[in-house]
């Protein structure tokens, strides 16, 4: 699928049928007012939106239009970010876009807006949105990307052409991974643990802090299998200290049992990592469900401020209580 020389299906993979109804806006001339990319996070919402301005824009590719709008310098884009925390796209961002809306484009024949991070915007945002849907200038595209479109009023979506943005396949996620230079170890159990999740992958893979976080939950993970109380706790050492660690590996630890239990009914990889084998020779699934459940309690307590170091105790008891 190309147009004005993107190629869009080498720089987003799977997604098949979003792309079709992205090239069907473009062939036919009939542009959607408001674009509305609905999915979890990490499945390249964002990185579809910049795509579609890219074209919506109507300029030719190769003078980098792509690359303006990723520098902030092309004259008719306007990206407005929530910052994902509740409520925080407030409605002063709203009025300033409403304001500058009807002005006419610089340079093409499109003004874009990317407004992402919608399940973050108030209700009087969202209400002051509306009207700007209801009458919009013919030379305006808003694009809006939103987790979920629950989170927004239904006068809002109902207005929208909405698309649909789902994970890849797993195998899909991990060939994806090695060609941006990750090794087909890491790739694998990335795109394994996250089903998928190209945006959720990247991140494990590419930050320093959540490998140790990682690293430290695969520990705990083999000293589990061995069914010894001194090995967990002798594994949970290293979060003594550091708390915002010891919820970051609670989630690590979490995702790790379930991807184990997901590769025990179904494998979604050609070779599962050899820890994620050995735990499932060794664990029953009640015991790998237990684990879950007493992982996101204690997860739980410490979000609601529980001691750190009782937190950690009370964690290694549940954990060894599981085996008795």
């Amino acid at each position: 699928m190309c147009f004005q020389g993107l190629e869009l299906s080498e720089k987003f993979i799977a997604n098949t049928q979003a792309k079709a109804a992205l090239a069907g806006f473009l062939t036919s001339g009939r542009m959607p007012h408001a674009l509305l990319l609905e999915g979890a996070a990490g499945t390249g919402k964002k990185t579809f939106a910049l795509y579609a301005a890219s074209l919506f824009l109507n300029d030719d590719y190769q003078k980098g239009t792509y690359e303006k709008i990723l520098a902030g310098n092309h004259p008719d884009f306007v990206w407005v970010k929530g910052d994902g925390s509740a409520r925080s796209f407030h409605i002063d961002a709203i009025r300033e876009i409403r304001d500058s809306a009807y002005i006419l484009p610089n340079q093409s024949d499109r003004k874009i807006y990317l407004l992402s991070d919608c399940q973050s915007m108030s209700i009087p945002a969202q209400n002051a949105l509306l009207k700007l849907l209801e009458e919009p200038p013919l030379h305006c595209v808003l694009i809006l990307t939103v987790d979920s479109r629950k989170s927004l009023l239904e006068t809002i979506f109902s207005r929208c052409e909405s698309i649909s943005l789902f994970p890849p396949s797993v195998s899909e996620c991990a060939a994806y991974l090695e060609t941006e230079g990750h090794s087909k170890k890491d790739a694998a159990y990335a795109s394994g643990l996250y089903e998928g999740n190209i945006g959720q992958c990247l991140a494990l893979l590419s930050d320093e802090k959540r490998r140790e976080s990682c690293d430290l939950a695969f520990d705990l993970m083999e000293s589990v299998a061995t069914r010894r109380e001194s090995a967990i706790l002798i594994a949970l050492s290293p979060l003594e200290k550091d708390r915002k660690l010891f919820l970051s590996c609670l989630q690590d630890i979490s995702e790790l049992f379930g991807y184990a239990l997901r590769e025990r009914y179904h494998s979604h990889t050609q070779q599962a990592d050899t820890r994620i084998q050995k735990l499932n020779a060794v664990l029953s699934a009640k015991e790998i469900l237990d684990i879950i459940s007493c992982t996101k309690q204690i997860s739980g307590n410490l979000n609601q401020n529980a001691n750190h170091t009782l937190a950690l105790t009370q964690y290694g008891i549940l954990l060894a209580g599981v085996f008795e």
